[in-house]
């Protein structure tokens, strides 16, 4: 039997939160969650999360002090109980919000510890609201570079998404509760992305090879819609999404990868509908990925996962592949004389007989037989194009 089991391990005080959102939402009950923090007093009564304390003996649980040198070193005290856990997982997702010490310090042990131990790993990591200050933005910034140069797939998103949808009188304790649920919902929808194998799957290589080793801006949407409409009012809803930006953020994406999940009721005409509608919303320099899978749970309902990558460095073109042929046909002597490559100056080129070289040369009217015909009529091999 294969083995699905994921796991969501929250990293710090900032991924508790999100982790609270997770436990009481609606089918993550496949998942299975756990949080490391070296805040002791913040881990306290959650209900179906396992609780990974982190370095007592560094921070006696109280925790880091925004530092995530010693975020670090306390969370790799606690390597032990971490491998233990993640031993057998066939997929583990990282969440953490980047810019507070515990995050930013401890992602650093779990990347490296997923790595040797060779768990496929999503690291699903937030940025700084720009209202939190500079202090954290750097914190961030640093955390998110060590981050992607020790992991294969990380997706940053930026809190102040967040700030495009709602209304400039929200309360910021609501803003923040809000952030904390629909990165509750990023999380499954991604977890979910990664787990459906199927008709047309978006799978963890697919993913790593997108964003490994590249600096990217990236947000997501989930949408979901059940009903006779549903095909049209998924894309719609997605588009709603807190932290997928406007739709000319999605329209300028360099890529954006899609996934359709429905019930065993999904017919190869929705799934056209659906993601047909999709595409249309994009730049035709956009690259898309799209897949479509079946959960047996979900019954006459869709839902569609978004995400949109903006690169902050284009990749380079990949070169053509280079051929090897024969210019035909007897070059100027000039231009033969110019392309040959002399060590010493006056020294003539040495032209190879190739296997006729260590007997004697079969001379006729002055020309040498063995020498290969291209080179005694003067043809220059172009072996550069």
């Amino acid at each position: 039997m294969q083995n699905t089991r994921t796991i969501i391990l929250g990293v710090g005080g900032g991924a508790g939160k999100v982790l609270r959102s997770l436990a009481k939402t609606g089918g993550a009950e496949w998942l299975e969650l756990a949080h490391v923090d070296t805040d002791t007093a913040d881990m306290e009564g959650i209900e179906g999360i396992k609780s990974i304390p982190a370095g007592i003996s560094w921070t006696q649980g109280q925790g880091c002090g925004g530092d995530p040198v010693v975020a670090e070193k306390a969370v790799g005290a606690g390597i032990r109980e971490l491998k233990a856990l993640l031993a057998d997982a066939a997929m583990v997702v990282v969440v953490g919000c980047l810019g507070r010490g515990t995050a930013s310090g401890g992602v650093q042990i779990v990347s490296r510890l997923v790595r040797e131990e060779h768990i496929p790993a999503f690291f699903f990591v937030t940025m700084p609201f720009a209202i939190e200050g500079n202090g954290r933005r750097e914190i961030a910034d640093v955390a998110l570079r060590d981050l992607r140069e020790n992991s294969d797939l990380v997706i940053a998103i930026q809190n102040d998404l967040l700030f495009t949808t709602i209304s400039a009188d929200t309360r910021l304790n609501e803003a923040f509760l809000m952030a904390d649920q629909v990165l509750a919902d990023g999380v499954i929808g991604i977890a979910e992305l990664i787990r459906c194998r199927g008709m047309m799957s978006v799978d963890f290589a697919s993913l790593r090879a997108l964003l490994k080793n590249r600096e990217a801006d990236c947000s997501f949407g989930i949408g979901r819609a059940s009903g006779a409409d549903k095909t049209t009012t998924v894309v719609d809803e997605v588009f709603k999404s807190p932290m997928l930006g406007d739709r000319d953020f999605v329209n300028q994406s360099d890529v954006v990868v899609a996934s359709l999940i429905g019930g065993n009721d999904l017919a190869i005409g929705e799934i056209t509908q659906c993601l047909s509608a999709l595409t249309k919303q994009l730049d035709s320099k956009t690259k898309a990925y799209v897949g479509a899978n079946v959960v047996e749970e979900r019954s006459n309902d869709l839902q569609l996962t978004l995400i949109a990558v903006h690169y902050k460095h284009k990749p380079e073109p990949e070169p053509e592949p280079k051929r090897r042929r024969v210019t035909r046909g007897k070059r100027k002597a000039k231009d033969a004389v110019e392309e040959k490559q002399y060590d010493l100056p006056f020294v003539e080129a040495v032209v190879s007989a190739g296997i006729f070289g260590n007997v004697a040369a079969t001379i006729r009217e002055g020309e040498n037989l063995d020498t290969p015909v291209f080179q005694r009529k003067g043809v220059v091999l172009d072996l550069n194009n």
